[in-house]
This record gives structure tokens, C-alpha cells and sequence, in this order.
């Protein structure tokens, strides 16, 4: 049958939508809900709040909810501006999630698909290129981490259009190109975002060497023009995070915490054996770090079919992505060769801020799949050859195979062997993650380690066997190679999709319609009293039901206790204010402040640092004592307690000098003589505007109990006036005697110079598409004109 071209492009991103689709159908149109760890307490809650300012007619520039206040568009993974977060502000919260999920992994397939045609691949080592991508362990187990996968899915198709920029340059691919490159920024993960960045220069000083003099300039010096271009699109979202970077607690980090989530060496085997350190799906992780950060999986065969291409193929882009694929596995060592500090964490702007060498498996995943579709379109082209040629075709697939069937042989024969031995290796390994087991449980663990090890080493075997044998009957003419090209895309899908299946843990959609009890205590709004979360609610979230280890029951009558913790940030889920929060980024003196609070409140029961800031109700869970400032309110879980001498969010106080230059130290006399000299009033309280009425019989200091940020104005009856900061975090402003209103702005010159440069960034974009336009004759030719350069 002959199929017409454009069903050859088609037809395979149909049958993606379908894989899509049937990976994500029980959250897609069924009663579960993606909710684990960082869904459930940072972008869920964030998508909410998003929603909620824009339905008003308000920028979400400023979060009200969390540590007493904190820049939300600046932290960048709320990405407020990401276009595809804006399309789904219409959807139910808990859909849309769903919906974000399941649209991301399809955009990686379809543009990795289409990428690897623009290398002149096969429409079967497209898709299975594709598949390996969008189901890989770096795509699949960062679901409930959307901001990476915001940004993840734009890899291939910067490349592709770069590349097009290189050999032809055309305004459509550059308009193109500055907006993917936009699209990635606006994602909310910069760290991914540099990292893409260096594979597009990468890519592009590759094909430089490749190129004249003259062409070298020109399409370089367009992809330069687009980088420019995209970023400055992006700069209402960059600009303000940069701000807030630099008074941050990430404003430079040590490398040894830099370098957390490195990936061991010895962890490689999970390339080939995904649970050879267990799962977190099983209750038996014992690995480095966090299972989802570590795991370079993107499948059995996409690991055979790409030693293929890396051992076999003489394709240029061979050369390219096999360095790409060795140079990102070496950086994600971190901590474990010298590499990763001598050349990227001193030299690589951004990265002294950045954490998780190991998400350099981005790359690893990207040009790993890149060579999985090159070995498929050599094993697929050998078969076409005449019979004494084919004799040799994929040998790398079935050595593989032998190997996986050896080391499975090995792991059955030597079971006890290996358990004796596995006992010890389990007690270092504890040791080495600061983890206590008690030695009569080791050997258990260990027969239960080898199960694990041995039941995922028998499916990539199983994989690897069927991928072998369908190899040997396409040789011997059996089988014809269209037949084969589908029979691999088949096996890989579901040798990823076994292993993605577990991956995200799903609950009752009634998850998100969860109302704890102490909610009845506790007031609700922006302006109302804020809670502090104890050290024990933390710990109780994370290690009761987020814990690395093991997902545990994810039945909704087990993790509703979850939203019951009011862990940070669930407590923006039901509009309660918070001193805590779960940021990413927060100032650095109020991280500081806060550690000091909760210090003095477990040693002594001192609460003034927390009345001060307005907290005047805390929760802990278990047998934490009750500090003497405290008054227990119900017994929980968890047990809710009331400050004894809390102060309201506005108040006065005499004698200004005092506490702004004596800071945290003069708290507990500010609690004593607060409004005694007269009294703030809150008129209206928004999301980015804060207007007070107060009156006093003498000068003195007006305190909004809200964090102290560099963007906050103040106008005293309309008259700008000096914003300070009190106790060293808070607000304040200066008022004669009388009656004032005072109001607080945020509007940060960040946010105003980056605007600005946005819509800079939107002109040019614009110019770039209308000139093409008016332009499409040579231009239109030369966009639509076939690649001859592979």
C-alpha cells in the first residue's frame, strides 16, 4: 500500500497521541489525580493562586500566603507567563494538572519525531527515537515536577530549528526558534534551561565547522540574533527572578551542596536494570538521593538500539550526540569525578546556584534517544541489504541481550551468594545514607533486594530477547522490515510504559476537595493570622507519606492526612497565611530570621520573634513538648496551639530608631509596647497593594507584618515615603502625629525594566514574522526547500 507523504509525517503522531493517551488514561478520564510531593505542596497550590489574581484582574507578582510574604513571579517556577499554564487557567486545577502532564510528554515525542526526520531518518527510527524520549525516566518520573518538563520538551525542536538556521536561514525558522527559546525560559526551570541553551551552542558551533566562512557567520550569527530575541521575550519572568536570586538564599551555594543528587558511578546498572537499587513504588529504594533524580532509564531496547548507533552508525550526527551522550553521563557524576566542579560549577554561569548534577540526564536521555534512532535506522536499512550482508546487522541488540540473559543466569545461580554479600553491601549503604536499620533485618532486606533486582533484570531480558529474536527473522527474510520497524516501536512502548506505570503514584480525585478539621480555627484570607508549621509537621509530611524511599499507600483514606498537616504550602490551598513555606527561593535574612524563631521557641518557649511577624497560631505533631508561650487549642492531630500574646498584622510602635536598628533583638519589648502610643488598621488588603489607616498622639513607626522585599513603595496620604525594615524582616513606614493612610505597593523595578523589555522582545518577534510575510516568495521557497546536508 502506498502511503501519501504528508500521512508518512502524520501517522506516527497519531499513534504517539494514542500512546499518550493510554498512558495517562486513569488521570485523564478516570477518578485518580496525579498529587505526590512537589504537586501537591508547591504547583498545585501555586496553579490555584495563579488562577485566582488573574480571575480578579491582578499579576500574581506577590504570594501573601507563605513565609509572611514572598515575590511569587519571581520565583520562576511558578511560571506565570508559561504559555501552555495560561491555556489551562480555564481548567478544573486538578485536570489541568493532568492535562499539562499529558500534552508535554506528547510535545516531546512530536517534536523529537520530527527532528530526527530533519536528520533523515525513517519514519519507524523516528518513532522509536520519540518513544524513548517522551517515556524515558527523566520525562515520565518528573511529571509531578511540571517546570521541568516545561522546558524538557523544547530540546528537540530548538535544535531542529537551529540546525535549519545553520544550513539555510530563513525568518520563519528564526521567528520559530525565538520563540521555543522563550517558550523554554517562561518554563520556570532555569537550570534546564542553560542546559538547553549549551546544547543548542553545542549543536550550532558543530555545524560551524562544517560550514564555509561566509555561511558559518551568517547562521551563526542568526542564531545568536534568536537567542537574543527569545530571552528578551522572557524578560518580564527573568528579570525579577534574577533580583530575587541575588537576596536569596541561592545566591551562591557551597559545592558540597551544589553537588546534592550527584549520580554514582555504581548506578549505572539502572540504565539497563531500572530497579537494581529498588523503587520507591515497592517501599525498597535504597539508593543514592531520590530515585526519580537518579534513574538514566530510557528503556532496554532504546539502550540497545542506541549502543547501536553509538558502535555502528557512520552518520555525522553519530559523532555529535555520541559525545553529547557521554559528556552530559560523565557531569552527572558530579561529586564523584572532578569534572563536573573544575568546569561547570566554576565556569558555567548559573550553575554555583544550581543543584542536582544529576539532571545533566536530560541530555543523556535526549542524545540517548537520538542514537536509539539512529541504531534503528541502521538495524532497519541492514535488513533491506542482500542476505550475506544482513549477516551482522545489530550485533550490539543481541550481545546485549546475551549479556542481560548471563547476568540473569548469574543472579539465579548465585542467589545466595548474593544475599550474603548483599546484607553487607546494604549496611554500608545505609550508613552511607544516614539511614538506620537494625542488623537482624539486614538479611531480609536483602532477599527482598534480590527479588527486586532479579524481577526487573528478567524484563529487560524478556525485552531484550524478543528485540533479539525479531532482529534474527528479519535476517533470515522472515519478517519484512516494515514489519520489524513496527514490532520494535511496539516493544519499546511497552517496555517503557511497564516501567512508567509506577512511576507517578495517583489517588481519589476527592484529594483535592480534602477540608482538615483545623481549618475551623484557623481565620481565612491574605490579612488573616498567620500559622507556623513545627519542625514535626514537617516531618510527619515527609516522612509519613512523601517519603524517598517509598510511596507508600496511596489510598485517599491514607493521604488525605497529607493535606490534614497543612504542611507548606498546603496552606495556600485553603487561603490560611503562613510564616513557613515551600519555595524554592527565599530571601536570605528571612530564612535566617525563621531559623532563629523556631530555635528559640523549641529551647525556651520564647515566642516575641513570632508575634512580631503576626504568627499566632503554630501546629506539631507527636510528643513534641508544648512551649510555655502557648496555649494548646484542640489536640488534633495535629495539635494546634494559639500564641498567648500575639500582635495584630498592622500595628505602631514609639520611638522608630529602635527597631530598625536593633532588629530581632528588641522584639520582645516591641510585643510589650505595641499600639500604645495609637493603632493600624487594615482598609484593604490585596495580593500586590496593602492599604492601612492608622492613628497616633506622636511620631512613630507604622509595621505591616509582612516580609520586607526590595520592590515594596510606600505613600503616606499619597506622598511617596521611605519603606524600612523592622526587626530586620518586616515592613515599616515613619508618620507624624494623627491620623495617616498609608499604602503599600509592589511593583518592582525588575518586573517594570523586564516588561518592557518583553514587549522589546514581542516587536522584534513580530518584525520577524511580518517581514517573512511580506518576504514569503524567496523566502517561503527556501523554508519549504529539503535538507541535502546530513
Amino acid at each position: 500500500m502506498i502511503i501519501p507523504p504528508r500521512l508518512k509525517f502524520t501517522l506516527p503522531l497519531f499513534g504517539m497521541a494514542a500512546a499518550t493517551v493510554l498512558f495517562f488514561w486513569r488521570v485523564l478520564f478516570g477518578n485518580q489525580v496525579l498529587f505526590w510531593a512537589d504537586l501537591t505542596m508547591q504547583f498545585y497550590p501555586w496553579r490555584r493562586f495563579a488562577a485566582q489574581c488573574f480571575a480578579g484582574n491582578q499579576i500574581p507578582l506577590w504570594n501573601p500566603y507563605v513565609l509572611c510574604g514572598s515575590p511569587f513571579l519571581a520565583n520562576l517556577q511558578s511560571a506565570v507567563f508559561y504559555p501552555v499554564n495560561v491555556l489551562l487557567l480555564g481548567a478544573p486545577l486538578d485536570r489541568g494538572l493532568a492535562y499539562g502532564a499529558a500534552l508535554h510528554v506528547f510535545l516531546a515525542g512530536a517534536f523529537t519525531f520530527a527532528y530526527l526526520r530533519h536528520l533523515r531518518l525513517g519514519r519507524f527510527a523516528g518513532v522509536i527515537g520519540a518513544l524513548s524520549y517522551m517515556f524515558s525516566a527523566f520525562v515520565i518520573c518528573r511529571l509531578t515536577f511540571p517546570s521541568m518538563a516545561s522546558v524538557a520538551v523544547w530540546l528537540p525542536l530548538c535544535l531542529l530549528l537551529a540546525d535549519r538556521l545553520m544550513r539555510r536561514p530563513n525568518v520563519f525558522d528564526a521567528a520559530g526558534l525565538s520563540a521555543c527559546l522563550a517558550a523554554q525560559c517562561l518554563g520556570g526551570h532555569l537550570q534546564l534551561s542553560v542546559m538547553l541553551v549549551l546544547a543548542v551552542v553545542a549543536l550550532v558551533g558543530a555545524r560551524a565547522l562544517q560550514r564555509g566562512p561566509a555561511a558559518r557567520v551568517r547562521g551563526s550569527a542568526w542564531v545568536c540574533a534568536c537567542l537574543a530575541v527569545g530571552v528578551f521575550v522572557a524578560m518580564g519572568q527573568l528579570l525579577p527572578t534574577a533580583d530575587f536570586v541575588r537576596h536569596s538564599q541561592r545566591a551562591s551555594t557551597q559545592f558540597s551542596e551544589a553537588a546534592v543528587y550527584s549520580l554514582p558511578p555504581w548506578q549505572l546498572t539502572m540504565l539497563l536494570v531500572p530497579d537494581s537499587y529498588g523503587h520507591p513504588a515497592l517501599g525498597n529504594y535504597w539508593g543514592e538521593g531520590n530515585y526519580w533524580e537518579l534513574c538514566p532509564y530510557f528503556g532496554a531496547l532504546g539502550l540497545a538500539f542506541a549502543l547501536t548507533g553509538l558502535l555502528t552508525v557512520r552518520r555525522p550526527a553519530r559523532a555529535f550526540f555520541g559525545v553529547l551522550f557521554v559528556g552530559s553521563l560523565v557531569l552527572c557524576f558530579g561529586k564523584y569525578t572532578p569534572l563536573y566542579k573544575w568546569f561547570v560549577y566554576s565556569f558555567v554561569p548559573g550553575f554555583k546556584s544550581f543543584k542536582g548534577p544529576a539532571r545533566f540526564l536530560f541530555l543523556t536521555a535526549f542524545s540517548g534517544s537520538v542514537l536509539a534512532a539512529l541504531g534503528a535506522q541502521e538495524i532497519l536499512g541492514g535488513l533491506r541489504r542482500p542476505g550475506p550482508e544482513r549477516a551482522g546487522v545489530g550485533w550490539p541488540v543481541v550481545a546485549l541481550a546475551l549479556a542481560a540473559a548471563a547476568w540473569l543466569g548469574f543472579w539465579l545461580l548465585a542467589q545466595g551468594w548474593l544475599c550474603r554479600v548483599g546484607a553487607d553491601l546494604l549496611a554500608i549503604q545505609f550508613r552511607r545514607v544516614a539511614s538506620t536499620v537494625e542488623a537482624a533485618k539486614l538479611p531480609a532486606l536483602a532477599q527482598v533486594a534480590h527479588a527486586t533486582v532479579l524481577n526487573s533484570l528478567l524484563m529487560s531480558t524478556v525485552f531484550l530477547g524478543a528485540s533479539a529474536t525479531v532482529l534474527r527473522l528479519g535476517i533470515r527474510s522472515k519478517l519484512r522490515p516494515a514489519t520489524v520497524g513496527w514490532a520494535y516501536a511496539a516493544l519499546v512502548f511497552v517496555d517503557l510504559w511497564t516501567f512508567g506505570m509506577r512511576a507517578n503514584p495517583t489517588t481519589d480525585r476527592g484529594y483535592y476537595r480534602t477540608v482538615p478539621p483545623v481549618l475551623a480555627r484557623l481565620p481565612a484570607g491574605p490579612a488573616a493570622p498567620r500559622l507556623l508549621q513545627r519542625p514535626s509537621v514537617f516531618a510527619e509530611s515527609w516522612g509519613k507519606y512523601t517519603s524517598f524511599m517509598r510511596f507508600g499507600d496511596t489510598r485517599y483514606g491514607h493521604v488525605r492526612g497529607l493535606v490534614a498537616t497543612l504542611t507548606p504550602n498546603l496552606n495556600m490551598w485553603f487561603d490560611r497565611p503562613s510564616a513557613e513555606g515551600y519555595d524554592p527561593i527565599e530571601y536570605s535574612f528571612y530564612d535566617h530570621y525563621m531559623g532563629e524563631a523556631q530555635d528559640r521557641l523549641s529551647a525556651d518557649g520564647r515566642t516575641a520573634m513570632l508575634a512580631v511577624i503576626n504568627v499566632h497560631f503554630t501546629e506539631m505533631y507527636g510528643s513534641e513538648p508544648q512551649p510555655a508561650g502557648l496555649t494548646l487549642l484542640s489536640t488534633g492531630p495535629p495539635k494546634l496551639y494559639a500564641l498567648r500574646r500575639p500582635l495584630p498584622r498592622a500595628y505602631v510602635l514609639p520611638d522608630a530608631e529602635k527597631w530598625v536598628h536593633h532588629g530581632r533583638e528588641v522584639a520582645a519589648e516591641a510585643v510589650r509596647v505595641a499600639d500604645r502610643t495609637g493603632e493600624a488598621r487594615i482598609a484593604r488588603y490585596d495580593a500586590n497593594a496593602v492599604e492601612l489607616s492608622c492613628v497616633s498622639s506622636r511620631p512613630t513607626m507604622v509595621v505591616l507584618a509582612d516580609t520586607f522585599a526590595p520592590g515594596w513603595r510606600a505613600f503616606v496620604e499619597g506622598r511617596p515615603a521611605r519603606v524600612e525594615r523592622v526587626f530586620s524582616v518586616v515592613r515599616g513606614v515613619r508618620v507624624s502625629a494623627g491620623k495617616h493612610r498609608v499604602r503599600f505597593v509592589y511593583l518592582p523595578t525588575g518586573y517594570r525594566l523586564g516588561a518592557f523589555v518583553t514587549l522589546l522582545g514581542l516587536a522584534a518577534l513580530a518584525g520577524l514574522v511580518g517581514f517573512g510575510l511580506r518576504q514569503l516568495g524567496p523566502f517561503g521557497r527556501d523554508a519549504a526547500a529539503p535538507d541535502r546536508v546530513q
